[in-house]
């Protein structure tokens, strides 16, 4: 009796699990862009505000960020943490990235370049982010571009 009971319910729950649709997550905007010029590792810190526009809290599981100049790629990080987001509500996360002085230079001699010359490059923050609820995960990809 335990057993079909328990199948029964194991059942009703894969079905209903099986017609919720997870909306993708927003990344509303990337926020208070600062550096940190440390004599030992420079940081480039931001915010990333993530809206959840689902009538359910999800779980950020994951978030991959890489900083790209041109084609050439700075700097990148990968954040295993899990952030609850709440239903029709936002979360923030900080993000810490450390590039070397050589590709912080490669950054501000495009920006003396484009100032100088009139030479457009553009700086790029691209990633992605792993949701989840219960065991339904989904991939989300973001970019931003920056061009001075």
């Amino acid at each position: 009796m335990k057993t079909n009971l328990f199948a029964s319910l194991f059942l009703v729950s894969l079905f209903v699990s099986s017609c919720m649709v997870i909306k993708p997550v927003e990344v509303r905007k990337l926020d208070r862009v600062r550096t940190d010029m440390n004599v030992q590792q420079p940081s480039i810190l931001f915010d990333v505000d993530v809206m959840n526009p689902n009538g359910f809290g999800v779980t950020l599981k994951s978030v991959d960020v890489s900083l790209g100049l041109g084609e050439k790629n700075l700097a990148g990080i990968s954040i295993e943490r899990h952030l609850r987001i709440p239903r029709k509500g936002t979360a923030t996360l900080p993000v810490k990235l450390q590039p070397s002085y050589a590709d912080l230079s490669a950054i501000a001699g495009a920006g003396l370049a484009e100032f100088l010359g009139g030479k457009k490059e553009s700086l790029s923050i691209r990633g992605e982010i792993v949701i989840g609820k219960f065991l339904f995960r989904r991939k989300l990809r973001f970019s931003e571009q920056i061009v001075f």
